[in-house]
């Protein structure tokens, strides 16, 4: 089974980077937000950095 599934994975062309780099960013995030108060602080940057929002910045158009 094991065999089947690295040769489905090989031959698909599919990898895992995406999760990988999407974890690395998270772990950074993490040992940034040491220096927060809450875990609200923490959980907004990733939502910000990772999640795709992009507020309107004030003052800015």
């Amino acid at each position: 089974m094991r065999a089947r599934r690295a040769r489905l994975v090989r031959d698909s062309g599919l990898s895992n980077a995406r999760i990988e780099a999407n974890n690395v960013h998270l772990r950074v995030l993490t040992r940034q937000a040491y220096g927060y108060r809450s875990a609200t602080a923490l959980i907004t940057m990733a939502n910000l950095r990772r999640g795709g929002l992009c507020p309107p910045l004030p003052g800015r158009s």
